[in-house]
């Protein structure tokens, strides 16, 4: 399988791609950031908010899956929130939905539900509770990729990811849990 993964020179992107990769899958990065010392696969700098650009990126090679991890992970204003996380989702969901790439994958955040009680189980059917600007973009990309998911037939899973280490540290954690528009 060929699989886009978006915020690849990232510290998730980094582990995930060397995963896919020993896996047997073809890995294309992309990121705003040159590719890394030591990837030595098909490589993208472009951003991600760029519909332009992630279209060309879409019409180069087949693909047959993204992995969205692309984005600024803290605390931003709203409006850079919004860009950072649903705008790029749209502009991959359009290139997607053009190219007939069906498989989404999105890194999602603990934030999107981050103010609900911790005294109940959180399933799907958990409402959002945003608790930062963040929090609320991630709820909103969700809710873009569940209308592609509706309108165009995509099989789509958002990872509300709690928190990472990395590998060989001392305490390695990875938490979240995955949600199905």
């Amino acid at each position: 399988m060929r699989v886009l993964v978006t915020g690849a020179a990232g510290s998730i992107g980094r582990v995930l791609t060397l995963g896919l990769r020993d896996r047997g899958h073809d890995v294309v990065g992309l990121d705003l950031v040159p590719q890394p010392d030591g990837y030595d696969g098909p490589w993208h700098t472009v951003d991600a908010a760029d519909p332009d650009a992630v279209a060309a990126v879409f019409a180069e090679q087949p693909l047959d899956a993204v992995v969205h991890l692309a984005g600024h992970s803290d605390e931003a204003s709203l409006p850079h929130s919004l860009t950072s996380h649903v705008v790029t989702t749209a502009a991959l969901l359009d290139a997607m939905a053009e190219h007939d790439v069906r498989r989404f994958v999105f890194a999602s955040s603990n934030h999107a539900v981050g103010r609900t009680p911790r005294r109940d189980l959180l399933t799907v059917d958990t409402r959002p509770r945003p608790d930062t600007f963040y929090g609320v973009a991630k709820v909103a990309a969700e809710a873009v990729m569940s209308l592609y998911v509706d309108r165009h037939g995509l099989d789509a899973v958002a990872c509300r990811i709690g928190g990472t280490c990395r590998p060989g540290s001392r305490t390695t954690t990875a938490s979240g849990w995955s949600t199905r528009p």
